[in-house]
């Protein structure tokens, strides 16, 4: 076909783009364990994340020709990045045992498909369609989170399901209860998708009540779980998501710089208490 097409655009003297070529040259640098992510079904059809590595080959490959004025289109970042594509090998949560049926904890599974993708060497970590169940889950350097339309990341309501981390609590230094979602000292990540964060507010309102009742400590009785926490990070982004019924507050960015945030859709029901947005 790559043959065909070359004859085909000399003929016109249209352009041409070797992709072929040029995706067998990426697919020797990064290696065959990443390339392999690619295909998780079959040969011939990739994934999302080697879908965006062909689209990004198409794009270098209109800028590299000579006299195109396709180029005039492209992203400044392309054209500054020129021969350096970020490869973004995708880890859904599912091939680590993730079941998306809302009853089922998977705190451990997608903790599991984050460190690994840390191990790889960076990419994205992926909520795909389906209620996923999880405790407190732990961001690292090179790790981006996507969760896809129709996916949603939902928080238990146990609080061991929350480890104690320091941080900042009402305008003191101490240990308190993790995030959902937590991102500490990280740099150039991005935590997205058309999916929702759901923390399961009303359900620790209801819950705590009984909390208080008890005479539990103030962490027992208080410490319900913000839904993200982001600190001494930079240059990252947070965008698209739909946040939903933060058990306390929502986004939470502490110590950290240039953090984008934008197009959120932000709601809790009004009798959770402390749902700042």
């Amino acid at each position: 076909y790559g043959k065909w097409a070359k004859e085909a655009a000399s003929g016109v003297k249209a352009g041409f783009i070797d992709l072929n070529r040029l995706v067998a040259s990426k697919y020797e640098a990064i290696g065959p364990d990443r390339v392999s992510d690619f295909f998780p079904v079959d040969h011939t059809h990739t994934n999302r994340a080697g879908a965006r590595l062909n689209a990004f080959t198409v794009a270098e490959g209109i800028r590299d020709l000579k006299g195109c004025r396709l180029s005039a289109y492209l992203s400044a970042d392309l054209k500054q990045n020129a021969g350096k594509p970020a490869v973004k090998t995708e880890f859904p949560v599912t091939r680590f045992g993730a079941v998306g049926d809302g009853k089922t904890l998977n705190t451990k599974a997608i903790q599991a498909a984050i460190d690994q993708c840390f191990a790889k060497g960076g990419g994205t970590v992926v909520i795909p369609e389906g209620t996923f169940l999880s405790g407190a889950i732990f961001l690292k350097q090179g790790v981006d989170l996507c969760i896809d339309k129709g996916g949603i990341l939902k928080g238990s309501t146990t609080l061991n399901d929350y480890p104690v981390v320091a941080t900042r609590w009402e305008g003191e230094e101490q240990l308190w209860t993790s995030a959902l979602v937590n991102a500490f000292g990280m740099n150039r990540f991005k935590l997205h998708g058309e999916g929702t964060i759901d923390g399961s507010g009303e359900v620790w309102v209801a819950e705590g009540r009984n909390r208080r009742q008890q005479g539990l400590s103030p962490r027992e009785a208080y410490g319900r779980p913000r839904l993200i926490a982001l600190q001494n990070c930079s240059n990252s982004e947070v965008s698209g998501l739909h946040l939903k019924n933060q058990a306390c507050w929502c986004l939470f960015i502490l110590y950290s710089d240039n953090i984008r945030v934008k197009d959120l859709t932000i709601r809790a029901e009004h009798n959770i208490p402390m749902s700042d947005g």
